[in-house]
């Protein structure tokens, strides 16, 4: 599984990390940026409005499912993997 963005921003340089916190905010963005990376699983650490938001989306989203959901943590993916498992 390929890491897309973990808590180390330094290491991606402040150009992605710009275009991450843009994707966070807009749900066309976000959903763009995934196909593009070919994202199918997103694991979110939330506890910020910026985090929430985009739990929210990803929550209401008809794109993707909620796999788990504890404390500050949450993992969404996208509805093609339940077609892998049919």
């Amino acid at each position: 599984m390929a890491v897309v963005r973990d808590g180390r921003a330094n290491l991606y340089g402040r150009q992605f990390v710009d275009q991450y916190r843009k994707a966070m905010y807009d749900p066309a963005e976000w959903e763009r940026w995934m196909r593009e990376r070919s994202i199918s699983v997103a694991f979110i650490q939330y506890g910020t409005a910026d985090d929430r938001g985009l739990l929210q989306y990803l929550v209401k989203s008809h794109t993707w499912d909620l796999l788990y959901f504890v404390t500050r943590r949450a993992s969404c993916a996208r509805e093609f993997l339940g077609q892998i498992a049919s």
